[in-house]
């Protein structure tokens, strides 16, 4: 059981709260926080909500590209401005 758990979870890397990064072919991190100096790149970055422990403008800016792709939630998107960015709205 134990070599399964580790195959699914070769890719996820847990930084702290509730910040994760999945890595493949390309890398995706779900609320970046708290990231260390030596974090890869993202190609995607997803925020769930606009608290700073989900959505911190510093640690997003360490992982973020030009051609990076970011979903932010409505309250959050005029804070940044790099990447390729999509709103979350509430239907």
């Amino acid at each position: 059981m134990q070599d399964i758990v580790e195959k699914l979870t070769d890719n996820l890397t847990w930084y702290n709260h509730a910040c994760i990064s999945i890595s493949g072919s390309k890398i995706l991190y779900f609320d970046p926080y708290k990231l260390p100096q030596d974090a890869p790149k993202a190609d995607y970055v997803l925020t769930t909500h606009s608290h700073s422990d989900h959505f911190s403008l510093n640690a997003i800016n360490k992982i973020i590209t030009d051609s990076s792709t970011v979903f932010l939630t409505e309250d959050t998107e005029n804070f940044l401005n790099k990447g390729k960015v999509f709103i979350f709205r509430p239907l």
